[in-house]
């Protein structure tokens, strides 16, 4: 019976003798799951200190900066390809066969991740409301 981790997966989480290589090559499992939520739950930690200026009062309202604008493009970017990913694993599942089987489906993680991404971008690209202004943190 496979590790809760590994059905989630579709491979083998952690392999011992990897440790025993010159230069070994993680799992699949390993690299999408460990890799990806770290450095997500990073971001998630500090989403409150990005989201907080919102919420406070503005005294001066401060133009829309280069560096602010260049921000919400790069990070527009990455919501979008976090919602196609997205989409082309669903578009994979279900685009030929309309009832797939579990054995022809892609694993859980390859749907958890984008959303995961499409959700973290999208609460640091929440813009300001206009009305109030944006706060210059630079």
């Amino acid at each position: 019976m496979p590790a809760p981790l590994e059905e989630f997966c579709g491979s083998v989480f952690w392999n011992a003798s990897l440790l025993a290589v010159p230069q070994p090559d993680l799992p699949l499992c390993f690299e999408q799951t460990v890799l990806v939520w770290i450095p997500l739950g990073f971001l998630w930690l500090l989403a409150p200190w990005q989201l907080l200026p919102m919420f406070k009062p503005r005294t001066k309202k401060s133009s829309l900066t280069k560096i602010y604008l260049t921000k919400q493009a790069l990070t527009t970017l990455l919501l979008l390809t976090a919602v196609a990913e997205l989409v082309f694993t669903l578009a994979e599942d279900f685009g030929q066969y309309p009832h797939p089987t579990p054995a022809s489906r892609n694993p859980a993680v390859q749907y958890t991740n984008p959303a995961l991404y499409t959700v973290t971008w999208f609460v640091y690209c929440a813009p300001c409301p206009a009305s109030s202004g944006c706060r210059n943190n630079s």
